[in-house]
């Protein structure tokens, strides 16, 4: 397949090439550099071998099928290929102008963290994209995804191809697949890159499951007894993905109204944790503080009755300068990229 496909990609293109070279008025041949020619059907290849593993799965024919869509989340493709994501980005890119592949983008609305408020707020995000691959290139053909064949629900409307709050529930992301495969050189071979790649259109028992969540960590936090137990968890996931911390965070909130018996402050506790990791990203000194400010209050719980631990924690914090160093100064951005 690739071997037909490689002289109507180079013909395309080079016709895209030269007619934006006229259309900025300059003059002579265009050329395609190979590295981008191997680059593109290097992508195909991966496109072309995923769709086929597909077919195989689900018992199809292949002799008959002249293209194929099926879903995927093209931010694995560098594990299926080995090329970086801006290859990979640019080789997609060509390989749509030249007619090879079709693509659709599929949305759903998923639940994110709000670093201001501390508040979960429905956002629309994009699940991955519906792709539709030649698998028997014609110079007359071009590849071509119809919305109205894409699953929808009975009220006609698109239906989304995954739930992303399941997916990080149970740590199967796009994002923690990619993390898996570098860190892990059992996992590097191109077999195990087209899994990753086709995965995401299998059933849930043909799925490969992407890295869990950190049991140490989440094992800590639903066992935190202490506050220096819930600020190593924090320290713990400093090099994660920001959709990983915004979880662990969340998780953090929770066990800190726990261990204060104060769980109507959680949104309240989530915010002030939110300003101590980012403010550790800036560079700026939070964690230590607020332990020791966490501990006091613990502490002071033991002595006395406290009606109200957080805004008590928020007085230890201000008296110490935390909060106009931190809290007042750190404005984190929106994480909750999928």
């Amino acid at each position: 397949m690739v071997q037909l496909a490689e002289p109507i990609m180079r013909e395309r293109l080079l016709k895209l090439a030269q007619a934006e070279r006229e259309a900025k008025g300059r003059q002579g041949k265009v050329y395609l550099r190979a590295d981008r020619v191997e680059r593109n059907l290097t992508v195909l290849r991966a496109l072309v071998e995923g769709a086929y593993t597909l077919i195989e799965a689900r018992g199809q024919q292949a002799g008959h099928i002249t293209s194929y869509t099926y879903f995927t989340v093209l931010d694995v493709l560098p594990i299926a290929t080995g090329l970086s994501t801006a290859s990979c980005e640019r080789a997609t890119s060509d390989l749509r102008a030249c007619g090879l592949l079709a693509t659709w983008s599929d949305w759903t609305t998923a639940e994110f963290l709000d670093q201001e408020t501390g508040e979960k707020v429905s956002t629309r995000a994009r699940t991955g994209v519906w792709v539709c691959v030649e698998l028997k290139p014609n110079a007359h053909r071009r590849a071509v995804i119809f919305p109205s064949e894409l699953p929808r629900d009975e009220a006609g409307r698109l239906r989304a191809a995954r739930d992303l709050n399941a997916d990080r529930r149970v740590g199967r992301t796009a994002w923690q697949a990619r993390k898996e495969v570098r860190e892990s050189s059992s996992l590097r071979g191109r077999e195990g890159g087209i899994q990753y790649l086709v995965q995401w259109a299998l059933s849930s028992a043909n799925r490969i499951d992407s890295v869990k969540r950190d049991s140490l960590t989440s094992a800590t936090l639903a066992s935190a007894s202490s506050p220096q137990e819930l600020v190593w968890s924090l320290q713990a996931v400093m090099s994660e993905h920001p959709q990983r911390r915004g979880e662990v965070i969340e998780e953090a909130a929770h066990a800190l109204a726990r261990l204060y018996r104060d769980t109507r402050s959680v949104e309240h506790y989530c915010r002030v944790l939110w300003r101590a990791t980012d403010a550790e990203f800036e560079g700026i000194p939070a964690f230590r503080q607020l332990e020791a400010a966490m501990l006091r209050t613990l502490v002071t719980m033991q002595e006395i009755h406290l009606h109200h631990p957080g805004g008590y924690l928020m007085k230890q914090l201000e008296r110490a300068g935390w909060t106009d160093s931190v809290y007042r100064k750190t404005r984190p951005p929106r994480w909750g990229s999928v």
